[in-house]
């Protein structure tokens, strides 16, 4: 008798997977946003330049709010599209929009055979919402699920190979979603910052009773 757990296997692989770009692409993202050691733009707006070997599409959805939210569409060139791909959904740093370095990690994801989806959390970038210019915890977290949501609607996509990426401020967002999200398969975050923690106890943990107290009654 197999011990022989395919969903067990798939998860192993997509976070072998997960680990190598958070290696590779963090280079990719100095390297293409900062090939001078200066900021570059393209003429469309973004940091970096499209890869051949990947294809990009705008897309929109809603999340479960009704907030619209905007999102970068990244597959291999060599697709076929009649079969089922691996999907990720990838979420930018705090302040962060799909055409900076999100889309760098969706097209490392896409080259490496991924349906991959990098997407402006809701009140920023492209995707609506008011007023703007503001994070949402909760909000910013159910944009993840959103994203699978749309990714599950592609006919060559493998719902049960859907995993997620955080970055920077998104990754304590994302681990607070796949807590209770069970379609994400597989989750990884580079260089994590718990936005919500710090804000609750400071930076690393420095914040006294008495500080946080005196917080609070600032906010009442």
């Amino acid at each position: 008798m197999s011990n022989h757990n395919p969903i067990t296997a798939t998860r192993r692989t997509m976070i072998g997977v997960l680990a190598s770009v958070a290696i590779v692409a963090p280079r990719a993202l100095f390297a293409q946003s900062n090939p001078t050691g200066n900021t570059t733009m393209t003429n469309d707006g973004y940091t970096f330049e499209l890869s051949p070997d990947v294809t990009r599409t705008p897309v929109r959805y809603r999340n479960r709010y009704g907030i619209e939210v905007a999102a970068d569409l990244y597959r291999p060139k060599a697709f076929d599209a009649s079969a089922k791909h691996p999907a990720i959904v990838i979420g930018p740093p705090h302040g962060g929009v799909k055409e900076q370095g999100v889309g760098i990690y969706a097209q490392e994801m896409a080259k490496r055979g991924f349906v991959a989806l990098g997407f402006d959390p809701s009140y920023n970038g492209e995707s609506g919402g008011e007023p703007r210019h503001i994070t949402s915890p909760e909000i910013f977290a159910e944009d993840f699920s959103a994203g699978v949501d749309y990714l599950g609607t592609l006919t060559v996509v493998d719902r049960e190979r859907i995993g997620a990426i955080g970055m920077c401020g998104s990754g304590g967002f994302l681990l607070s979603q796949a807590a209770v999200d069970q379609r994400l398969r597989a989750v990884a975050t580079t260089a994590m910052y718990d936005i919500s923690r710090v804000m609750r106890n400071g930076w690393q943990d420095s914040s006294s009773d008495a500080e946080r107290q005196k917080m609070l009654a600032a906010l009442s």
